[in-house]
């Protein structure tokens, strides 16, 4: 889905992309799940939907040239698909749009609550939270989980902007309690920016967000400043333990943005 949406988003220059999720009962046990994108995007020519899905394919060199990509992504989703026993299919015309509809079958879960208990606590503490990400598909998920244990948050695309967020930060306003730090992101990664951060002064919580948690991945988090990790795909859970074990309530604050721990 991650793939599908950046792809929608990376050629629709103008106009919108939609993404609907729906179930049909099978049996009493498990459900047909439906997940469609739909872009009003560049669209795709008829004589290249067949080869699509193939490796290293895009729909003409003019598109590698301008969007950028080695055409991994769409070959990478409809295996990933294939492997949960679903399938994926597109319809396109150029100039209007692309949907891509992926279908699966899942069992039926047992119903969740929205937060944990312990997202109830952070609630009450009024935490603020800078989110640097790139890709919107994870910063939309990361929202979401900040929304529903009540943390406000403010968004950036790139290291740079997460630095002059934190150390910029305009007079009256509360200071971040915790930055939640994307590794790879464009302009300037996560790596320099934490390293600029404290080289500045900032002590404030910064938890790397990042795919390559094994490897020394964790090592290389923390010898750039970052004060924990958190493997994607992010839980609520784990934000919801880390939240509460690094940040002080924003309510409480009185120093200044790089002064805080």
């Amino acid at each position: 889905m991650t793939n599908l949406v950046s792809n929608a988003a990376k050629f629709t220059v103008a106009g919108h992309v939609t993404l609907s999720v729906q179930t049909t009962a099978l049996d009493d046990d498990r459900v047909e799940v439906q997940i469609r994108v739909e872009d009003t995007g560049i669209g795709i020519p008829e004589a290249a939907l067949a080869s699509l899905f193939d490796a290293f394919t895009q729909a003409d060199v003019s598109t590698t040239r301008r969007f950028g990509g080695t055409g991994l992504g769409l070959h990478i989703t409809r295996e990933l698909v294939r492997r949960m026993g679903g399938r994926i299919d597109v319809e396109s015309e150029v100039g209007a749009g692309t949907t891509f509809t992926v279908r699966f079958a899942a069992p039926i879960g047992e119903e969740l609550t929205p937060t944990p208990a312990r997202g109830q606590e952070l609630r009450q503490l009024g935490l603020r939270v800078l989110v640097a990400e790139d890709n919107i598909v994870n910063r939309a998920i990361i929202e979401r989980m900040l929304d529903l244990i009540g943390c406000t948050f403010v968004c950036v695309a790139d290291g740079q902007a997460a630095v002059d967020a934190v150390l910029e930060l305009p007079s009256g306003r509360v200071p971040f309690d915790c930055v939640l730090m994307d590794c790879e992101m464009p302009i300037m990664d996560g790596y320099k920016a934490t390293e600029r951060l404290r080289e500045l002064g900032a002590t404030l919580p910064i938890v790397a967000l990042t795919a390559h948690s094994s490897g020394g991945g964790r090592e290389k988090c923390l010898a750039a400043g970052m004060t924990d990790m958190l493997s994607k795909p992010i839980t609520i859970e784990l934000l919801c333990e880390t939240l509460s074990r690094l940040c002080e309530p924003a309510a409480s604050a009185t120093a200044s943005p790089t002064s805080r721990r």
